[in-house]
């Protein structure tokens, strides 16, 4: 299938799934610094559950543009694709969570 001067393989360029991830990159960009900032000058709790939701709308918009990545651009081996990126997600996700105390610690509620 060719559609404006492109040859597409199994009907979609599976790189297009990935053309909105800076709205979502913006998202997540901004829904870490609203809930820290909020949070350094205590505001009330309706304030850094607004930067949560920025955040969590953010990263579940990254996680699902990136598995249709995944099974669009390796369409024979779909399955295996998605566990090495769930387990991968997962791995960052243990190695993050590990090191999370250290990083509040040493930067304070503002910027971590």
């Amino acid at each position: 299938m060719e559609r404006n001067g492109i040859e597409y393989k199994n009907g979609m360029l599976s790189e297009l799934r990935l053309l909105p991830s800076p709205v979502s990159q913006f998202f997540l960009v901004m829904g870490f610094l609203f809930y820290g900032w909020f949070l350094e000058a205590k505001l009330p709790w309706i304030a850094p559950l607004i930067g949560l939701g920025c955040l969590g709308f953010g990263l579940m918009s990254m996680v699902s543009m990136s598995t249709n990545y995944l099974v669009e651009g390796y369409v024979p081996k779909a399955a295996e694709m998605t566990s090495v990126g769930n387990f991968t997600r997962c791995l960052f996700g243990m190695i993050f969570s590990l090191l999370s105390t250290t990083i509040v610690d040493s930067l304070g509620n503002g910027w971590a």
